[in-house]
């Protein structure tokens, strides 16, 4: 068994190796000396002792290679042979050499591209606080379609859902703003108040909206974010405090400016207050806003689909006409399933796709690996004539392929660079719920690890049919060849 121990002292040999060689054969020659002084002072002649000495001690080389391996040694100079004869090897087939690489750089490359967009989408959680408790709420009407909500409901399902500890409305839509050097059209998000504590963020420079903006005797509030205050106001931070008009309506007071990271709604470059309960008694069909809640510690989404079940149910019974209310019943599904739902199955299957894609590639490759594998037969023979075992010609076919499969998966990484950059420049804006996707360490990890799978995979049925020889009808193939 491998202790940690036993690990450190391997590690400690194979670091320091030219002390470790030293010392051992500092080692053999002190008990050589040793045992020659027990013979000469029991009287024989020096030279004969010493003939004694060796010759009870026994295979110096031997005893070197024991010692080497019990420290692990002898399997890291085996690596280092084998990988030493497989790039000899690949470099004297530079036709097969070529295209494998082109092969599996394109298809690690692709996959892990895909998975770059699927991690960034799917896997990822958002980057709020607790985004586990973040659900979208919609309604849903009698033909089972799902929609947005009307101020009216969303007032009636804050005031009684038990399972939220907040609730928000909010509305995305493009607009003109005035009040910097020239106007801009931006994409403004209007919100209510719990807005931004429910989504568990904080300004970068003065504060987020709060609950009792926009109300009677208080100032409509906006923030800005990073990127079009950079664009729109030169970075000045002065602008907080001052008043910025919205189309021909009010104007807002610049309360903040959100960190860099914060992008939601997507490709948001204004965030401005509501007057949420104004809206009290508008039609409950004006549907237009979206819904989104923090769920209580404690409490499930299957609670909390069922408390507004119940809300629906009884506003459903108050305003049973669907020409007033087209609400029946609603959907409370986590906030990261809802933005995704419009890409989440195109994203599992183009996955799916290239992942088959690169399994015919790689079948390619162990079909090419096998026949040249025929053509090494003459090689592989004398090297099992001169002592090779089974095993190590194995390793040393498994090698060749794995060192193919880490080279062609750094140049497939590199590839996915590429086309994660071409995607982020000339994909349709609203393509994801998520922008300036970038492969990060996970990605990379899943890299490596599918170059490491694919070479063994390519390598495993070339190694196992190279190794099973006809010694002596290899032989003789090769020589009739000649």
């Amino acid at each position: 068994m491998l202790t940690p121990s036993r690990l450190l002292r391997r590690l400690g040999a194979l670091l320091g190796r030219r002390r470790f060689d030293a010392d051992l054969d500092d080692e053999m020659r002190f008990h050589l000396d040793m045992e020659a002084a027990k013979r000469v002072a029991a009287g024989m002649d020096p030279e004969a002792a010493r003939a004694a000495a060796l010759r009870d001690f026994g295979s110096r080389p031997r005893m070197r290679e024991e010692v080497q391996d019990a420290h692990g040694i002898t399997s890291v100079d085996d690596l280092g042979r084998d990988l030493r004869f497989a790039v000899r090897a690949l470099r004297r087939a530079p036709g097969y050499t070529v295209v494998a690489l082109l092969t599996l750089a394109l298809g690690i490359g692709g996959t892990v591209a895909v998975f770059t967009i699927v991690n960034g989408t799917l896997l990822q959680p958002l980057p709020f606080r607790a985004p586990e408790r973040l659900l979208a709420v919609s309604g849903v009407t009698r033909d089972g379609l799902k929609i947005p909500t009307s101020v009216p409901n969303f007032l009636d399902w804050q005031a009684q859902a038990r399972h939220f500890e907040s609730f928000a409305a909010y509305n995305t839509w493009r607009q003109d703003l005035v009040g910097g050097a020239e106007p801009h059209r931006v994409l403004l998000t209007t919100a209510s108040g719990d807005f931004f504590s429910a989504l568990g963020v904080s300004a970068w420079r003065g504060r987020t909206i709060q609950p009792t903006d926009h109300t009677p005797g208080h100032s409509a509030a906006m923030v800005l974010s990073y990127g079009f205050w950079q664009r729109a106001f030169g970075g000045d931070e002065r602008v907080i405090g001052k008043e910025v008009g919205i189309g021909t309506g009010r104007g807002y007071v610049v309360i903040g400016i959100m960190p860099p990271s914060f992008d939601f709604p997507k490709g948001t470059e204004v965030w401005a207050s509501r007057n949420i309960a104004a809206g009290a008694n508008w039609p409950r069909n004006t549907i237009n806003d979206q819904v989104l809640g923090r769920l209580k510690e404690g409490s499930s989404v299957a609670d909390a689909q069922a408390d507004m079940n119940l809300i629906a149910a009884r506003l459903k019974a108050q305003f049973p006409s669907d020409e007033v209310n087209h609400v029946v019943t609603t959907a409370v599904v986590p906030l990261q399933d809802e933005l995704s739902e419009g890409v989440r199955e195109y994203l599992v299957m183009i996955q799916v796709g290239i992942l088959f894609v690169l399994l015919v590639g790689c079948a390619n490759l162990a079909g090419a690996g096998v026949a040249r594998g025929i053509q090494r037969e003459r090689e592989m023979a004398v090297r099992s004539s001169l002592g090779a075992s089974r095993g190590r010609l194995i390793h040393q076919v498994l090698t060749e392929h794995l060192l193919l499969g880490v080279i062609g998966g750094s140049l497939g990484l590199a590839v996915t660079f590429g086309l994660v950059q071409l995607f982020n420049r000339f994909a349709p804006p609203d393509l994801l719920p998520v922008a300036g996707l970038a492969p990060d360490r996970i990605v990379v990890a899943v890299g490596f690890g599918l170059s490491l799978v694919v070479g063994l995979g390519i390598g495993i049925l070339p190694a196992l049919l190279g190794s099973r020889l006809d010694l002596r009808a290899a032989m003789s193939s090769g020589f009739a060849g000649n």
